[in-house]
């Protein structure tokens, strides 16, 4: 297959696409090879759009079981397939979705990935999981200059961060005393320089007013704490504020106890929603296409809002205020 041209084939399935965001970018796209880790029900979501998107090909990754609880929000998986693994058992469909895209499995664990493994993709999405892992990943991905994706979904909220490196997008700009009766327009180039996630989370926010601090985001961090240490909710919850200076206090009461109470347990509703806008930024970032997240995306789907905030500093880590709210 021609890294040049889409044959008629491609052209007929992606007819639709390559009229949205152009023949170029399709491309691009089609030549994508993306490697994903985890394949619960946001991952399996993720997962589902970039394939009806067409990259090249995508490698599930998952050393993990079928549980009864993945079948509350993993709709690729069923009864049958509870005890096989995870990766494996949902391959089929998703390849069912577009025979076009190059779907395969692998069982082992994400520990067992090295820079040299991470050369052979493009992207590299990691969903579930602690932030020790998360950071741990994203540093390799850096070093194998592969772009980078992780995320996690606790009942009806979620979040997912991106690294892009040094990323180079285009954008439609109104052009200026065109003709009245037909707006133009005229692409233009941009650049966003990522910071990695380790400089992320050390992210301060002295001095920030409290109606502009990422609470969802404070909460999940004090949820992952009390993952990795056992320390009791109040415990953990200082334990963050203090590395963040922030004053517990602020933080709603409600969500703390709605993302503790779920824990890593997934509701099919955020997580299609979340796999909908991380599939979305992972097209529009290997198709070069509009400006992307960057780069952390809270959903709070109580409320039905994502925001999105900028933390860290390619240069030091610094507080940044919310970038932009989305509502959907």
């Amino acid at each position: 297959m021609s890294g040049d041209m889409l044959n008629d084939k491609e052209a007929t399935q992606y007819d639709r696409q390559i009229r949205l965001w152009g023949l170029d970018a399709q491309k691009r796209i089609r030549n994508t090879r993306v490697l994903f880790v985890g394949l619960r029900g946001f991952g399996v979501e993720t997962c589902k759009n970039i394939v009806l998107a067409g990259v090249k090909s995508l490698t599930l990754m998952d050393d993990a079981v079928t549980t009864d609880a993945d079948l509350s929000a993993q709709f690729f998986l069923g009864v049958d397939d509870v005890g096989k693994n995870r990766a494996e058992a949902c391959l089929a469909r998703l390849q069912a979705l577009n025979p076009l895209v190059e779907v395969t499995a692998e069982t082992g664990s994400p520990q067992s990935l090295t820079v040299d493994i991470l050369k052979n993709y493009d992207v590299v999405c990691l969903t579930g999981g602690d932030l020790s892992l998360h950071m741990a990943i994203n540093e390799l991905t850096r070093q194998a200059g592969v772009r980078f994706f992780a995320g996690d979904v606790f009942g009806m909220h979620g979040y997912f961060f991106s690294d892009q490196l040094e990323h180079h997008y285009l954008v439609d700009q109104p052009v200026v005393g065109g003709d009245d009766t037909e707006p133009a327009t005229k692409q233009a180039k941009r650049s966003i320089d990522y910071c990695s996630l380790t400089q992320a989370l050390a992210t301060s926010f002295k001095g920030i007013k409290t109606r502009r601090l990422p609470m969802l985001y404070i909460v999940i961090r004090a949820l992952d704490q009390h993952r990795q240490t056992g320390q009791a909710q109040a415990a953990a919850v200082a334990h963050v504020c203090s590395e963040m200076d922030v004053d517990p206090s602020t933080l709603p009461q409600d969500l703390l106890d709605q993302v503790f109470s779920a824990g890593s347990f997934e509701l099919n509703p955020a997580a299609a929603i979340l796999g909908g806008v991380l599939g979305g930024e992972i097209i529009k970032v290997v198709s070069g296409k509009d400006e992307p997240v960057d780069n952390i995306f809270l959903w709070d789907a109580t409320t039905s809002n994502g925001t999105v905030y900028r933390l860290g500093s390619t240069a030091q880590p610094k507080p940044v205020e919310a970038a932009e709210v989305i509502e959907l």
